[in-house]
This record gives C-alpha cells, sequence and structure tokens, in this order.
C-alpha cells in the first residue's frame, strides 16, 4: 500500500482487508534498499476509499517499523483520480466514435521519523492517459524528478509498446 520509494523492492507476505470505503493491511517481510541492505520489516496500513461517478480519493495512513526497532516511519500517501470525457471527433477512429476520455491521476506521498520527527521523504505524482494510445507520467521527490512518455499500438491480437523514461537527479 504506498507509492514506494524509488530504488526500493519489497518482498514479504501480505494480509489485507476492506470493509465498505475502509481498507487495512499488515506486512510482513523483507525491504532492499539501493545499498542492498536487507532489512526485516513490519508494517500496518490503514486506508480510506471514497468513490463518486468518475473520480475517486484514497487516503492511506502506513507505519514502517524495521524489526530492530531503529528508525520507524509514519508514511502519509494520497491518490486522486478522475476521468473527463471530451465530446470530440478522433480522427484515428471510426467515424460513429464520438469522445475521447482522458484519465488523471495525483498522488502525494510524506514519510517522517517517528523517533525524531524529521522528514525523511516528499514525493508527488501524476499520471495523464491522454486517450488509449498515450500516457504520460512524471514524479518528484527531494533528490530528482523523473518522467515517462509512452505510446501503445495494437491490431489485430498484436500489441506494442514503446516508451521513454528521462530522470533528472537533483544531487548531480
Amino acid at each position: 500500500i504506498g507509492l514506494g520509494a524509488a530504488g526500493q523492492d519489497d518482498k514479504g507476505m501480505v494480509l489485507a482487508w476492506a470493509v465498505a470505503r475502509l481498507k487495512a493491511g499488515l506486512m510482513l517481510g523483507y525491504e532492499f534498499s539501493r545499498e542492498h541492505e536487507e532489512t526485516e520489516t513490519e508494517r500496518v496500513a490503514l486506508g480510506y476509499g471514497k468513490k463518486r461517478g468518475g473520480t475517486r480519493l484514497d487516503a492511506v495512513i502506513e507505519l514502517r517499523q524495521p524489526r530492530d526497532r531503529t528508525r520507524a516511519e509514519l508514511a502519509m500517501s494520497f491518490l486522486y483520480h478522475f476521468s473527463v470525457r471530451r465530446d470530440v471527433q478522433n480522427p484515428i477512429e471510426r467515424m460513429d466514435v464520438v469522445g475521447i476520455t482522458n484519465y488523471v491521476d495525483i498522488g502525494a506521498e510524506m514519510v517522517t521519523s517517528i523517533h525524531d520527527n524529521e522528514l525523511r521523504e516528499f514525493q508527488v505524482g501524476a499520471a495523464w492517459q491522454l486517450n488509449k494510445n498515450w500516457l504520460l507520467k512524471a514524479r518528484m521527490e527531494r533528490g530528482g524528478v523523473s518522467a515517462v512518455v509512452a505510446l501503445k499500438s495494437w491490431s489485430n491480437g498484436l500489441s506494442c509498446t514503446l516508451a521513454q523514461c528521462n530522470h533528472l537527479d537533483f544531487a548531480t
């Protein structure tokens, strides 16, 4: 649950459940950082989601605690998803297809240390699916910015995806 930090890979067992709009989860596993250090981590998350028409808002609060109890963290994540239908004629589609639906996701995550109240991470991201073929994504965090442009095409059961990803590191 949550956006996850760049350069981290989590492996473990997840137990999750949902009642109406309230979601909860427990993860026991291992976290592998950029430095390839293995840390056994417990995570407990509580989330709330509300959907109305073409929009959805999700909020998650997550407690991350390594087994050695060295650095407990609290993460708060928000995701807002909405769709916009434009009544325009798409020149690539058949004449009877009218309208293009754009999907937009906007998210933010803040991670703070419980012991010293220090802000560890802050990142925001957005994704915009212009139509069925084009997707734009961007993420900004304290260490840099990333952007992706993807093009997907398919016909007769054959699909092809072309993507370009760029990252600008603020440290260099």
